[in-house]
């Protein structure tokens, strides 16, 4: 297993959580992100903290007593959607719109890289000589937990969504 670590001076404090759930001991959740995504560090608390509930409730309890979850700064885009024991990075939404695909990307991503603490972290699969172990399993289980949350895969942006609301769609009233 790999490790990481992160260093930012500019990291503001991280916003923090206690998960309390039967078997597990109880967990310390974190989100460091920086000053500029601020915004994004509640959305992906709350995917974590659904996703150490989840996650527990079906595939066994949370054995670990942390958890963090990083957002990437500005234009360190490829540091984000990797997964280490307790530790993970996820995406950043420039535009939080609700109900837009950079919204449900930052919640999925957490979802998926939380996912992989079970997989890669927890049963050891080899991502490298049997990926379906992690990725399939993982995806599979991810989707799982969209579906039971009802969410629906938004196909807009939030430009596109504030276009729709200024124009109303359907039969011609000439």
């Amino acid at each position: 297993h790999d490790f990481a670590w992160t260093a930012d001076k500019r990291t503001a404090p991280p916003l923090e959580a206690i998960y309390t759930g039967a078997g597990s001991p109880p967990v310390k959740v974190k989100v460091l992100f920086p000053p500029e995504y601020a915004h994004n560090a509640p959305l992906v608390m709350r995917a974590t903290l659904d996703s150490l509930k989840f996650f527990s409730e079906t595939l066994g309890p949370y054995p670990y007593r942390t958890v963090t979850a990083v957002i990437p700064p500005f234009n360190a885009d490829e540091a984000g959607g990797m997964e280490y024991p307790t530790f993970f990075t996820t995406v950043n939404a420039r535009d939080a719109t609700p109900d837009t695909i950079p919204t449900y990307a930052l919640d999925y991503v957490t979802i998926h890289e939380f996912g992989h603490g079970y997989f890669y972290g927890i049963l050891a699969s080899n991502e490298f000589e049997e990926p379906f172990l992690d990725e399939g399993l993982n995806e599979y289980w991810d989707l799982r937990m969209v579906q039971l949350r009802g969410q629906r895969v938004p196909l807009t942006v939030a430009a596109t969504k504030r276009l729709a609301s200024r124009r109303r769609w359907g039969p011609s009233t000439r």
